[in-house]
């Protein structure tokens, strides 16, 4: 994209991951990506799609979001920031920015899944099973 212009972060290199164990068609989507190139250029490499979105500036790529960022629990759509946010400010020591919000594969079952890591800073939690209990 040009510079300003906000599109989907793609990667390749040879830390890139092969794929996702038995799932040839979501592999293909996610890890054996191929951007549309001008006539007359190839790219034999594939790309990982990440999910995320990006702006170049200068000589910085900013993550400015995600493709997918709502949740469907229950019936509600929620936005996967939001989650992320607000789990974060029920414990000073939990991270907004190191946070997570995802559903499950619906081939296994619908479930939400927050990952949020503590700040670098912060101790443990003192009441770890108090603290999942309020974000649930």
């Amino acid at each position: 994209m040009p510079e300003g212009q906000q599109g989907e972060i793609w990667l390749r290199g040879l830390s890139k991951a092969g794929g996702y164990a038995n799932l040839a068609a979501e592999t293909g989507q996610t890890f054996d990506a191929r951007p549309d190139v001008p006539a007359g250029h190839s790219l034999d490499d594939s790309w990982l799609r990440t999910g995320d979105l990006g702006v170049i500036s200068g000589d910085w790529l900013y993550v400015t979001g995600r493709l997918k960022d709502i949740l469907i629990i229950n019936g509600r759509k929620i936005a996967s920031t939001e989650l992320e946010w607000l789990a974060a400010g029920l414990d000073p020591a939990l991270n907004p920015s190191g946070a997570a919000a995802f559903m499950t594969d619906p081939n296994i079952g619908y479930a939400a899944v927050l990952l949020i890591e503590l700040k670098s800073n912060r101790g443990v939690i003192e009441n770890p099973e108090k603290l999942a209990l309020a974000i649930r």
